[in-house]
């Protein structure tokens, strides 16, 4: 989907994208494809077959393989789907990978290190020290201070990587997984935080959603700065943002917490950065003699 998002908004359209494998796209891929091709004007080339849409037929040859590896996943999903729900469920085994904090011992990792008879999930270093974000978090910090402080501990993560972490229930100890259709287990790892204050920082999160009243925009021409060249004194760059509650866009640096109105309003104690900074470039301007 990250796909067709950039393909809808790119203004320059590729004349092509090659799929490597055509058996990993899902169920709804042939409608994708088909806006890919009819709607955005993109051809499609299968690396495996060698299929594309430069033609009609040729068109069809591809709907029909992404068909026909939908199909194949089907069957796979019918055999393998009742032995997954059984780890899941009455063995309460994790599938996949496991967040950051946690790392997994088992038959079937790839670091022979790593390798045991039974699944393991054990809290390792960088763990122990998230631990602490989530006591932050329950006291009021915000994400931007949470950041700074883990990173003075060794623990980089980013926004959205913090961001993730406070919704996902693995943290409390809790298997939750589509394949059991809406079930909740318990899982056997030591968790993060309790159920309680799990619950407690998704009422914070909320709460802090319903009184935001801005949101970051990086493709914006009233927040044209924002776009990566432009940083702060601290050298982070400038994030954009619009305040839908006042109607007004304005800039604010993620790490140290400054911020600074877009344009010059009649209320503003300083100038705008985008009347600043174009009253700079107008300081330039190139005069023939």
């Amino acid at each position: 989907m990250k796909l067709i998002v950039k393909l809808r908004n790119s203004k320059v359209k590729p004349f092509a994208i090659i799929f490597f494998d055509m058996s990993r796209t899902g169920g709804g891929a042939v409608s994708l494809a088909k806006e890919i091709v009819e709607d955005l004007g993109i051809h499609i080339i299968s690396a495996e077959s060698r299929e594309n849409t430069f033609t009609v037929s040729g068109r069809l040859n591809i709907y029909h393989e992404i068909i026909k590896a939908a199909e194949e996943n089907e069957k796979k999903l019918k055999n393998t789907l009742p032995g997954m729900r059984d780890k899941l469920g009455e063995d309460k085994e994790w599938l996949g990978a496991v967040p950051r904090g946690y790392t997994l011992y088992g038959p079937k990792v790839v670091d022979s290190e790593r390798l045991s008879k039974d699944q393991r999930i054990e809290l390792n270093e960088e763990g122990e020290i998230l631990i602490k974000a989530w006591v932050w978090k329950l006291d009021g910090l915000k994400d931007y201070e949470i950041i700074i402080k883990l990173d003075k501990l060794g623990v980089k993560i980013t926004k959205q990587g913090i961001s993730n972490m406070w919704r996902n229930v693995f943290y409390a100890g809790i298997i939750s997984n589509a394949l059991l259709k809406g079930e909740i287990r318990k899982g056997k790892w030591k968790r993060m935080v309790s159920h309680r204050n799990f619950l407690k920082v998704q009422d914070i999160l909320d709460n802090q959603k319903r009184k935001g009243g801005y949101k970051q925009d990086k493709q914006n021409e009233n927040l044209t700065l924002a776009s990566g060249f432009a940083t702060w004194e601290c050298s982070h760059p400038l994030v954009g943002y619009h305040n839908k509650k006042k109607d007004l866009y304005y800039y604010k640096c993620n790490s140290c917490n400054k911020s600074a109105n877009a344009f010059t309003t009649k209320r503003s104690l300083n100038a705008g950065v985008n009347n600043s900074f174009s009253d700079y470039l107008n300081s330039w301007q190139y005069h023939q003699s």
